[in-house]
């Protein structure tokens, strides 16, 4: 008698349960594969190949093969989420507002670019100057 019961336990799991189980799994690993049965492996958009495996784009890219960041203002999965920085904050394609940097960073002003100016000024004003006085000597040396 427990050997039937047990008979019966398996084949109700064989017949009902791992049907259902594999149907899941199945369906898991087709997620993000558009690919048509016999042709090349194909990702549907918002996805990308991993290895042979239809992945879901990461943070802060969507479209064809993951190939496009997100606008300015919008960051995270598919880009749905909008940034709503604060002052001091700039948004992130891929995590949202973040700090910005305060330290002040090294451009050319326009008086730095006129002191550079004024240097190269000079240093060539000098050049020709002591050009032109060798060319005289030598000239002068010859007479």
């Amino acid at each position: 008698m427990l050997t039937s019961v047990c008979f019966i336990n398996l084949l109700i799991f064989d017949l009902l349960i791992l049907p259902i189980l594999n149907f899941g799994i199945n369906a898991q690993a087709k997620i993000g594969d558009c690919s048509f049965p016999e042709s090349e492996k194909v990702c549907c958009n918002n996805y990308h190949d991993v290895n042979g495996v239809c992945m879901k784009c990461p943070d802060g890219s969507y479209g064809e093969n993951c190939t496009e960041t997100c606008p300015d203002g919008w960051y995270g999965e598919l880009c749905s989420q909008e940034c709503e920085c604060k002052m001091n904050q700039q948004c992130n394609f891929m995590f949202g507002c973040l700090e910005q940097d305060l330290e002040p960073q090294f451009t050319f002003s326009t008086f730095t670019l006129l002191k550079i100016s004024a240097g190269f000024l000079i240093i060539i004003s000098i050049v020709i100057g002591v050009t032109v006085c060798v060319v005289k000597r030598g000239l002068h040396d010859e007479n």
